[in-house]
């Protein structure tokens, strides 16, 4: 069965999210948000979450800021469970 892999950084202009239904996703999606991001609102990751619907796990790291340099040890549990996970 092929898998595809979908990593998105949120570092684009917000109004991207808007069109996330344009790209096809055939495999799991992870989402992380920080809550402490200025730049991107959490709408953003809430609506590739409800696009890509069961496909999609949204993760928030309490306190993150944008560039996801606090806690860079939860970021990596994070993603080493999701590939586990594959």
């Amino acid at each position: 069965m092929k898998r595809t892999l979908l990593i998105l950084l949120l570092t684009l202009v917000p109004l991207f999210a808007l069109k996330a239904k344009d790209y096809e996703v055939h495999g799991p999606v992870l989402i992380l948000h920080g809550t402490s991001d200025k730049i991107v609102p959490m709408w953003c990751s809430e609506r590739y979450k409800e696009t890509y619907g069961d496909k999609a796990e949204l993760k928030t790291i309490e306190g993150e800021n944008h560039t996801i340099t606090r806690h860079r040890d939860v970021v990596i549990r994070e993603v080493v469970e999701f590939f586990k996970g594959l």
